[in-house]
């Protein structure tokens, strides 16, 4: 799940940094998130769910090969996905 890097505290090495990974847990917790959601970026998405922007990128391309998202827009730098329609 999450690894932390040690540093901070006292002298100086700043604060603790916590590292997490796209697991199973984190692709279900985004996929109830987009679906009350219009429209998906990453931004949107790492600040529902609290995460790093990148580690959101890496959950909406999961979700849409999964078929959750249909995307709407792509480029290098940025995705944007609506929730994908029930049949």
């Amino acid at each position: 799940m999450a690894k932390k890097k040690k540093g901070g505290g006292e002298g100086g090495r700043g604060p603790i940094v916590t590292y997490q990974r796209v697991d199973e847990s984190l692709i279900r917790r985004a996929a109830g998130a987009v679906k009350r959601m219009d429209v998906v970026t990453q931004n949107s998405l790492a600040q529902e769910l609290g995460i790093r922007v990148s580690l959101a990128k890496a959950v909406m391309r999961e979700l849409i090969r999964q078929g959750v998202l249909k995307v709407v827009l792509k480029s290098s730098k940025l995705i944007i996905a609506t929730p994908a329609e029930k049949k």
